[in-house]
């Protein structure tokens, strides 16, 4: 956070509109947190308010980082309406990415919980999630919108954890549409 605080200072920048998905949403919340000054609003996509990854997805990973098991693809990440078109574009991106990364990104987020301090946060903020996502359903997404005071909520249908390829043109209206609300 103070790597990303010192860049905002060193460039005398406007508080910024921060938009984070899954771990970056987490990173986003931080932020916002610790720099309350920097933010101007919020965008949390698919991001709940704690992170619970599943032990056996931890013993993958770990084991694609050792060379013991090829890198999986999940489609439980996707809804079950997507485009496999959407897919395969997910899966090459995926693959060009070292398995360390999301190894380690997973090990950064498990356990992280924001549940208790999101009621601190005093920005706009907008709660994003796909209809079918299994990581940050929109229970959990209800839940965060509840706890960030004035929060809204957009849930985008035919979408899972990965919206923002599977629904792109319902993702952008929702945040067009919440950034064009802002206070000037």
């Amino acid at each position: 956070m103070r790597c990303l605080d010192g860049f905002a200072a060193a460039l005398d920048l406007r508080p910024a509109v921060v938009v984070g998905r899954a771990l970056g949403g987490a990173a986003a919340i931080a932020f916002a947190l610790a720099h309350p000054r920097r933010v101007r609003a919020l965008v949390l996509v698919a991001t709940p308010a704690r992170f619970e990854i599943p032990p056996a997805s931890l013993d993958t990973w770990r084991d694609v980082t050792m060379g013991r098991a090829a890198q999986p693809f999940a489609m439980n990440l996707f809804s079950p309406k997507v485009d496999m078109a959407v897919v395969r574009e997910c899966f090459m991106e995926q693959v060009k990415t070292d398995p360390r990364v999301r190894y380690t990104d997973m090990l950064a987020c498990n356990g992280e919980d924001f549940t208790d301090r999101l009621a601190a946060l005093r920005v706009p903020t907008l709660v994003i999630t796909g209809r079918d996502d299994h990581f940050a359903p929109p229970d959990k997404a209800e839940d965060v919108q509840r706890r960030v005071p004035g929060a809204q909520l957009a849930v985008i249908d035919d979408a899972g954890h990965m919206l923002t390829s599977e629904q792109p043109a319902a993702f952008n209206a929702a945040v067009e549409q919440f950034l064009g609300a802002l206070p000037r």
